[in-house]
């Protein structure tokens, strides 16, 4: 006859993170025909919905995290968040202003900035900060902000210029 064991059950590996599930949501709800960052009127009760699963998943223990992105959201400077999208390749990067005018680059799942790094050393893959979470909620929750188109050629001398 077997034993069973009370010991709790280790939590998978693959468990989605709070990113993951917020990118998740995001794309049932995304409308496909709308670019990133093109100006379209977001339902309220989008928006509503947007916040509650983000409260959700980044509510209790990462307050200070969603109430920082939304800090950023909130900022009057249109140029907080600005889309640069490289055409053919589709290659692109968020360009986010933060809390102290240092600008950090974004892409899906890694940032510039300094909190992203400690952060990064200490849980690993699936770390978010504030200027990712603003990336990712920003279309959702603001009605425009500054987006660029460019070739790929001035795609690549952009992402040089700034990185010496």
């Amino acid at each position: 006859m077997e034993q069973q064991s009370n010991a709790p059950t280790p939590r998978a590996s693959n468990t989605a993170s709070p990113l993951h599930l917020l990118d998740r949501f995001l794309a049932v709800i995304k409308n496909d025909d709308v670019a990133p960052m093109e100006k379209v009127e977001i339902p309220q009760n989008i928006r509503r919905e947007v916040l509650r699963v983000a409260n959700f998943l980044f509510g209790e223990e990462n307050s200070p995290l969603l109430d920082a992105a939304i800090a950023l959201l909130d900022s009057l400077d249109k140029s907080t968040i600005r889309f640069i999208k490289a055409m053919p390749s589709g290659r692109s990067v968020y360009i986010v202003r933060g809390s102290k005018s240092m600008e950090y680059f974004c892409s899906s799942k890694y940032c510039s900035c300094r909190s992203f790094f400690e952060r990064s050393k200490q849980f690993g893959k699936d770390t978010v900060c504030k200027h990712l979470l603003a990336t990712r909620l920003a279309p959702f929750l603001l009605p425009s902000f500054y987006t660029e188109v460019v070739s790929d050629a001035e795609f690549s001398a952009f992402i040089v210029n700034r990185c010496t």
